[in-house]
């Protein structure tokens, strides 16, 4: 990659201003908000990668924030202070809290720290300073070597330092900002208002664009698609009346179907994948579960006709009560008349705390590619939106980036590929045990 390219690539984009601003209401276009530059031949860069990508697939997993995942990790990332690992070190501020230093997590059975409204209190007004407030394991990490294939994907693709949930709150507002750009008035998992309705959604916009007339849902596990009284039968019951969708709304389908899709070579333009219950990562569960069936997936892709035309993200919903040491930057309001809770100030004007996302696709810039840039959910939403050429949903998907600073869609990028043989899978390592069950 030539330096003139690898410099345009890191540079800021001429509309941030106007993002910090909150200029761009719901319905702009990609084109009012973001920068296309010519990059060859009189084709423009939302061009290309209109060419170029055909397949944008969604993985978001439960409940891990960026220290706690990738804090500790080599990679050329925003982690722990350096010679953190070194004997007699001495922790700063805010690593170290209640009288409580970063640790290893365990491995399998993690407990589950508090992570609804408590996730506003840690934030304490940007000291980041009372995360042990929702428990003393906040303070957990996992190392590289813990969830080998998530070190891989970063150090062979791309990988976001400044990303940032949604909004500092649990799974339904955060999921919600994802699916609708809006929490929509969602404050928190489980407590009312739990009949929300979303204005717009990213699968009515896709079935709206002539370039898009399908998109999904895909379920690891097909128990909700045939009784919704399921275990997390209250949260696709919230979602499907947020959204405007009758239980067993045919968006969703089988894993199974997803895999003979990819190998038939008809697999939908957009595809959001709900990894269920065990293999979300969400603690108590570990990631090693996650890890194995998210290799799986990308074998799949990997071998199919799609992979050339593909982007994954993977992502999580939000942090899970775990610490992370950025305090988060203000953010539009999706609903400029929505009022914040009280005693809570800016609720819905101020990102959560960063989660991990790794973009895999072989268009990424170049492997070890590092954004540091502010991403959110709806910076997923403005790529799609991009991809489709339709409007925004709402006020803060309209001012997001679209996390075109992690690709290269030139004619003379050579294409980031995985070996050959397989990515690493989780399976074959020493630290790997596949849990049945928690306490």
């Amino acid at each position: 990659m030539d330096w003139q390219w690898f410099s345009s690539r890191c540079s800021f984009d001429s509309h941030e201003s106007a993002w910090q601003s909150c200029l761009y209401t719901a319905g702009a276009t990609p084109a009012m908000t973001l920068d296309n530059p010519v990059i060859e031949d009189g084709t423009t860069l939302i061009d290309a990668l209109r060419a170029n990508i055909q397949h944008v697939i969604v993985i978001v997993e439960e409940n891990h924030s960026m220290d706690n995942l990738f804090g500790a990790s080599l990679l050329l990332t925003d982690g722990f202070p350096i010679g953190w690992n070194l004997p007699g070190f001495t922790w700063p501020a805010p690593f170290r809290q209640s009288g409580l230093t970063p640790t290893p997590a365990p491995l399998h059975c993690a407990p589950d720290p508090l992570h609804q409204l408590q996730l506003y209190q840690a934030w304490h007004g940007g000291a980041m300073d009372r995360f042990t407030t929702s428990g003393t394991q906040t303070m957990q990490y996992y190392p590289d070597a813990t969830h080998p294939l998530y070190t891989w994907l970063a150090q062979n693709f791309a990988v976001a330092d400044r990303n940032f949930a949604p909004i500092l709150s649990g799974t339904w507002p955060n999921r919600l900002f994802l699916y609708c750009g809006t929490n929509a008035g969602s404050l928190q998992t489980g407590t009312p208002p739990n009949n929300v309705t979303c204005a717009q959604n990213i699968f009515a916009l896709a079935d709206s664009s002539s370039s898009m007339p399908t998109s999904s849902i895909v379920e690891w596990t097909t128990a909700h698609l045939t009784n919704p009284s399921v275990p997390d039968s209250n949260w696709w019951d919230f979602q499907e009346g947020a959204l405007g969708w009758n239980t067993h709304s045919p968006y969703y389908v089988p894993y199974a179907t997803f895999t003979s899709q990819l190998t038939n070579d008809t697999l939908p333009q957009l595809v959001f994948l709900d990894m269920g219950d065990g293999y979300d990562e969400h603690p108590n569960h570990g990631i090693t579960r996650g890890e194995s069936l998210l290799h799986d997936v990308l074998t799949a892709v990997r071998d199919s006709p799609a992979w050339s035309s593909t982007v994954v993200f993977i992502t999580y919903d939000e942090g899970g009560g775990y610490f992370d040491h950025v305090a988060p930057p203000p953010a539009c309001a999706a609903d400029p008349s929505a009022t914040d809770p009280a005693g809570m100030p800016g609720f819905n004007t101020r990102y959560g705390f960063r989660v991990p996302l790794i973009v895999v696709s072989p268009w990424v810039a170049s492997a070890g590619t590092v954004s540091r840039n502010v991403h959110s959910h709806t910076s997923i939403d403005r790529f799609i939106e991009t991809f489709l050429n339709v409007g925004a949903m709402t006020s803060r998907d309209a001012n997001s980036d679209a996390f075109l600073d992690v690709f290269d869609f030139r004619s003379t990028h050579a294409p980031v590929s995985p070996p050959s043989s397989s990515f690493p899978d989780p399976t074959n390592t020493t630290t790997y045990t596949m849990q049945s069950s928690c306490p």
